[in-house]
């Protein structure tokens, strides 16, 4: 099958899927089966006496009604998908919308976390206030560290976008996409330089939050020195649940863009 008769059938379903409002995994994986489908009856089709055109629109013909084909892919979708489609954003989305709703998101999910572990803690006994101040007020923080996360995240996507050397699937492992994204010279400086912020901030954080409990001498720059490593160990899992987030997301947008730029039209 040749690279031409392949973009038709790519036609056939897209016709059907790019009207179903789901996240972008779940299209892909509805492209993905919908395509084996396709190409199976068209090899079937291709068999029969006539000319290649006319297995093309017989294989049409046998795929069904786009529209109908929408309502039921519609129809097939979990209500879970819609969480999973805030996670994703939309493609293109503004950089500042993108930092928010992963601000949201992940403020979000920790925050059930931590009242979870809260309230297992103080099963026995309940948590005093002065217990529960120092953990309450480090939570302000937590925003500002995140949207730099985001923006580091948005850094990294942007480096990989348009470069061929990751590899285009989303099956190869996290190592494999991890070294892939490292040979890339521009991703490479958006992670030291990522990593580099993340620990500057987390720094800063530390310093201006113990001030004014700690005058400024030497008992105090030796406090500050010797929370150093602690605060490039977290830069650095900043830097890779950064990776974590980001190379799905490169993989996601490829594929959007690919389909998307399929003319879908019925030709006049």
């Amino acid at each position: 099958m040749n690279e031409s008769t392949l973009t038709q059938l790519k036609i056939v379903v897209e016709r059907a899927v790019r009207p179903v409002r789901a996240s972008t995994s779940r299209k892909w994986k509805m492209r993905e089966e919908l395509l084996a489908h396709v190409v199976g009856v068209f090899e079937e089709e291709a068999a029969k006496p006539g000319d290649h055109q006319a297995a093309l629109e017989r294989t049409a013909r046998r795929f069904g009604n786009p529209a109908e084909v929408t309502g039921q892919l519609q129809g097939s979708i979990p209500a879970s998908d819609v969480i999973v489609r805030f996670c994703e954003g939309r493609p293109g989305e503004p950089v500042f919308q993108g930092a928010l709703r992963f601000v949201l998101f992940t403020g979000a999910a920790g925050l059930v976390i931590l009242a979870t572990v809260l309230v297992v803690a103080g099963w026995d006994r309940p948590w005093s206030w002065e217990e529960l101040m120092p953990i309450c007020s480090n939570l302000a923080f937590v925003p500002l560290v995140l949207f730099g996360v985001a923006l580091m995240m948005w850094w990294m996507e942007k480096s990989l976008r348009g470069d061929r050397r990751l590899p285009a699937s989303p099956r190869i492992g996290l190592v494999k996409s991890i070294t892939s994204a490292w040979a890339v010279p521009a991703m490479r400086l958006s992670m030291i330089v990522g990593g580099l912020c993340q620990f500057l901030l987390l720094m800063s954080i530390y310093i201006g939050a113990n001030w004014p409990t700690q005058p400024m001498g030497w008992s105090h720059v030796t406090s500050v020195l010797g929370t150093v490593p602690a605060m490039a160990f977290k830069a650095s899992l900043c830097v890779f649940a950064g990776l974590v987030f980001v190379l799905p997301a490169v993989e996601r947008r490829r594929h959007h863009e690919e389909w998307a730029r399929l003319p879908i039209e019925a030709s006049s």
